[in-house]
């Protein structure tokens, strides 16, 4: 090669440079100044967005507490995946406390029995509130039977005891002792 086309690649060469840094600048100038009105509309639709989810879980949460009620033993006793045995068992479980052995067996087709040792008989209010929780969200018919025992006393309170508590939502605790517990328990 001769000096004078290593002149012209030189040039040429150069010339790709200054190109290529010519497009650089353009490129971060552009990214630069046109970037801000999209960073802005992009923060503009994320609020938005935000604001729309929020919006739905409201509504979702609503939906679910009208369905299903607002506490967590209104969510057992709604919710449709269970059977009336896992809703009675969970309402049990969730109404008293956890020392308590509970058992729920069917006796018939669509007639539960609920067995609960106490290990130390409660009072018969506190009894008759348990019972109102459970039977103020679950029909009582499904239920042929309720013992409470604590190995030396029992109660049993069948299903027409249960039937003729009229309303179990606004039942009073002396509504419920009269017709459930009329009498000392069984030694």
């Amino acid at each position: 090669m001769d000096t004078k086309q290593i002149q012209q690649l030189a040039l040429v060469l150069l010339g790709a440079a200054v190109l290529h840094l010519f497009i650089a600048i353009g490129f971060l100038w552009s990214r630069n100044h046109m970037g801000g009105g999209q960073d802005q509309t992009i923060a503009t639709l994320k609020d938005q967005w935000r604001e729309e989810d929020a919006e739905r879980r409201s509504e979702q949460e609503d939906e679910l507490q009208s369905k299903y009620g607002t506490t967590k033993i209104d969510r057992i006793a709604f919710d449709p995946r269970m059977d009336i045995k896992l809703v009675l068992e969970k309402l049990c479980r969730a109404v008293m406390p956890n020392e308590y052995d509970i058992r729920v067996t069917v006796d018939r087709f669509t007639e539960f029995r609920i067995f609960v040792n106490t290990y130390n008989m409660p009072q018969t209010n506190v009894l008759a509130g348990y019972l109102k929780d459970i039977f103020s969200r679950v029909d009582p018919r499904y239920v042929y039977q309720v013992t409470f025992t604590d190995e030396d006393n029992f109660w049993i309170i069948d299903q027409a005891q249960l039937l003729r508590v009229g309303d179990w939502k606004s039942a009073g605790d002396d509504e419920i002792k009269k017709y459930c517990f009329p009498v000392s328990p069984f030694k």
